[in-house]
């Protein structure tokens, strides 16, 4: 884990086909993760703090394309 704006990101990837997606997750209080592609390409999934590592994969699956 990441110290990120007070915030401790936990950083982890997906494999989806033959690209590798990393990125980073942040959790706050909130009811629904939010993705975000920064310009530099690097991704951002902002979670609610009780959300499965599963449950967020599962969603930036379906965001992947």
């Amino acid at each position: 884990m990441r110290e990120v704006r007070g915030m401790k990101a936990e950083l982890n990837h997906l494999q989806f086909g033959e690209q590798r997606i990393d990125y980073r997750v942040v959790r706050r209080k909130r009811k629904t993760p939010e993705i975000a592609v920064n310009p530099d390409a690097s991704v951002v999934i902002t979670a609610p703090m009780d959300a499965s590592i599963e449950a967020i994969k599962q969603k930036l699956r379906k965001r992947a394309a």
